[in-house]
Parts: C-alpha cells; structure tokens; sequence
C-alpha cells in the first residue's frame, strides 16, 4: 500500500496495514474508500467494494459517498483505476 499514487484531489491516508482516500467538493460532496488488512474475521462498517482472502488476513475495500451526484460519482471513479492496479498486486 505504501506504493500506490492517488489522482489529483484525493487525500490520503497510511498505516502499516490501511489506507484511507478521500476526496470532497467545495459543495461538500465526499466519496471515501478504505483499503485494510485486517483478520478474516473481522467486522466491516460500510459497504463492501471487494473483499480477498490473503493468507490468514483478509483484504477489504470500502466504499461511502455522500450521494450519488455525478460529480461525485466521476470523482470516485478516477480512483479506480489505480485501486484496481494496488489489488491485482495484492492477489495471491
């Protein structure tokens, strides 16, 4: 996690094993995702974006947004790009 790059407007956050992007409007609009390690038995607050079992922790990707406008939802897609790269790294 500690490699991956962010598309202007995003904040983003680490830890040893999460990381946090956010980005929000002048509006207030937001869109947030969350990227943990953490044990499979783990409970998830948010929506479940994609979630991969590794060893004996799983990956887990969150997803919340303050609505569904289009700008919102054209913020939150130019991060996927490269979160799908970050997870193809990830898989086993």
């Amino acid at each position: 996690m500690a490699g991956f790059t962010a598309p202007a407007g995003w904040r983003v956050l680490r830890s040893r094993s999460r990381l946090e992007a956010h980005w929000s409007s002048p509006e207030g609009r937001w869109a947030r995702y969350s990227i943990r390690l953490e044990p499979r038995d783990a409970q998830t607050a948010g929506e479940v974006f994609f979630q991969r079992a590794i060893g004996s922790a799983q990956l887990t990707v969150t997803f919340s947004s303050s609505d569904l406008a289009q700008e919102t939802v054209e913020a939150a897609s130019t991060l996927l790009t490269p979160l799908q790269h970050l997870l193809a790294r990830a898989a086993p």
